[in-house]
């Protein structure tokens, strides 16, 4: 609907209160970034963790972080240049996507094509934007500290795979939520609320099974000592284990990782392949273990009700400014499309996300570290298999106590050995330092090599018999 011109001089008010606090969080957020920065230029290592770490595996550690917070500086400075620009050019950017979708003779009464136009071209913008720093990051920096195993080629398969995935999940998404915000009436925002809290619903299930092995590939453990310590713990906790999967994680990084995922009865542990060289079997089995603190504290779950709570309070807020006639007027728009409104809105909302998230940070600590205490607790000593994670990872050994506060949602190494360093006599459980690893170097190499030759193999073949046809 269209807005009357007449208003008030303190329609304004808006427009100066976003972009102050937009260049605020900016400026917050250098600041501890350089913070951070700062820390990665030392080169002795910590007292708290010399006994886990060596000075050369620090230093690596610090040059590895060091690099990549100095790349994100330069593009965390672009991309606030590009926000802050589309802050000022908001209608001049609308005004454009009537002109886009004008070519296939369509006007201003289609809003929401006009809107999915709107929005895709701002995220095309800000993705070419990124397209060279994200470049640079995983060519030169991680391939610099050999963590890249990626080709060129399969990085930009990746990138098409991610920007179609993201078209198709986020097209339907955007126009279930415009479509009842304008049809919703008094009630919408219950209505959005709902359907966002059914679309997640769906996508929970969905990412593991349908998305992430376009990506991956998921193979079940095979038969053997480690499967059957994983089975053992499982049962012994009563977790409903149904399968181990270990992921080719090193088809694309030398970083490693484990999780669980599935509802009820149905749940499923996925290994990335790289981990298998960085523990050994009970360092596996106290990482599972910290992942089953997790499920048995329903960490997750109480993560889903705090989010599904946050979007209801979200969008019931937005209720109160989506007819706000001074708040469109203040950016220069003249009538009241629904994305715009949510959009300015969620700048004005930013404020209040900020302090949310650091909470949330906070929580998230707390949780690990019940986690942490339960693996102890199932008689496991985590700290030597921590230390290897961020070891391998080059994880960052010497945080900011700021930074940290503000960004990080897992304790730092120093903060969970401490701890783990209390609970250890608590429950009895003796300190324990990691055997040989599960799959040594040399065995992976012989592995890769044996896949490689069974590929050319089938390749032959597969040409044999399109000869043949």
């Amino acid at each position: 609907s269209k807005i009357s011109q007449d208003t008030p001089a303190t329609r304004a008010m808006y427009f100066y209160f976003i972009i102050a606090f937009f260049v605020f969080s900016y400026f917050f957020d250098l600041y501890i970034d350089f913070r951070q920065h700062k820390m990665f230029n030392e080169k002795k290592v910590p007292n708290a963790i010399s006994s886990y770490v060596t000075e050369k595996e620090f230093i690596e550690s610090q040059e590895y972080n060091h690099d990549k917070s100095s790349i994100s500086l330069v593009k965390g400075f672009y991309s606030f240049l590009f926000s802050l620009v589309n802050l000022f050019c908001f209608p001049y950017i609308w005004d454009i996507s009537l002109d886009i979708i004008s070519f296939v003779y369509l006007d201003e009464s289609y809003e929401m094509i006009r809107s999915l136009v709107f929005l895709f071209f701002i995220m095309a913008v800000d993705y070419f934007l990124k397209f060279p720093f994200d470049l640079y990051s995983t060519f030169v920096i991680e391939e610099k500290y050999k963590f890249n195993n990626q080709t060129i080629k399969d990085w930009i398969i990746d990138q098409v795979k991610m920007i179609g995935l993201m078209v198709v999940i986020a097209t339907p998404l955007l126009i279930g939520v415009m479509w009842l915000i304008k049809l919703g009436g008094e009630y919408f925002w219950l209505y959005v609320w709902l359907f966002m809290v059914g679309f997640q619903m769906i996508m929970l299930p969905l990412y593991p099974r349908v998305i992430a092995p376009l990506f991956n590939k998921f193979t079940p453990l095979e038969e053997g000592e480690l499967r059957d310590s994983l089975n053992e713990l499982s049962a012994k906790v009563n977790f409903p284990l149904k399968e181990v999967y270990i992921m080719d994680g090193s088809k694309r990084s030398g970083h490693s990782n484990a999780y669980f995922y599935g509802f009820f009865g149905n749940k499923r542990i996925v290994i990335y392949d790289t981990l298998l060289k960085q523990v050994d079997i009970n360092g596996l089995c106290s990482i599972v273990g910290h992942e089953l603190g997790h499920y048995k504290k329903s960490h997750n779950l109480q993560n889903i009700l705090i989010s599904f709570t946050h979007l209801l309070i979200f969008f019931y807020v937005f209720a109160q400014f989506l007819n706000n006639d001074e708040l469109y007027l203040s950016f220069g728009f003249t009538d009241k499309p629904a994305l715009i409104g949510l959009t300015l809105y969620s700048f004005i909302y930013s404020p209040i996300d900020m302090v949310l998230s650091i909470l949330m940070n906070s929580l998230c600590r707390y949780y690990e570290y019940q986690a942490d205490e339960y693996a102890v607790k199932l008689g496991y000593d985590l700290r030597d298999p921590l230390a290897a994670i961020y070891r391998e990872n080059k994880g960052n050994l010497n945080p900011d106590s700021l930074y940290s506060m503000v960004h990080f949602n897992h304790p730092t190494l120093k903060e969970r050995v401490d701890q783990i360093n209390l609970l250890l006599p608590k429950y009895n459980v003796e300190s324990r330092k990691m055997g040989p690893v599960i799959q040594p170097e040399e065995e992976k190499d012989e592995d890769a090599n044996n896949n490689n030759e069974n590929q050319n193999k089938e390749e032959v073949i597969v040409e044999g018999k399109a000869k043949d046809q």
